[in-house]
């Protein structure tokens, strides 16, 4: 299996190539029109794989490494386990009761 550092360098590199006047604005957008075709079809892995791909080069355009990413969720999983949170609205999301 391919390091995830390595897969983001492959990635940015290609996403580079293809379009390279391409903004992190750019690739974030195209993230949430993928991130909309996902939620139509959650059970298409190549659906996920769109948005991670469109992740990791928008996250390596904005100079953020694979490593870094890691530990920026880690950071945030422990703030969300220290919070309070509110029982699921009607579509089932689960939010954070309000500091």
């Amino acid at each position: 299996m391919q390091d995830l550092s390595d897969l983001q360098l492959k990635i940015s590199a290609w996403s580079e190539e293809i379009n390279p006047d391409q903004t992190i604005e750019s690739l974030l957008k195209h993230l949430v029109e993928e991130a909309e075709d996902l939620l139509k079809d959650a059970y298409n892995s190549m659906a996920y794989a769109d948005v991670i791909i469109l992740l990791l080069a928008a996250a390596k355009k904005a100079n953020y490494s694979v490593t870094e990413l890691i530990q920026a969720t880690e950071t945030k999983m422990t703030l969300n386990q220290a919070r309070i949170f509110l029982p699921p609205d009607k579509d089932g999301i689960t939010r954070r009761k309000a500091d």
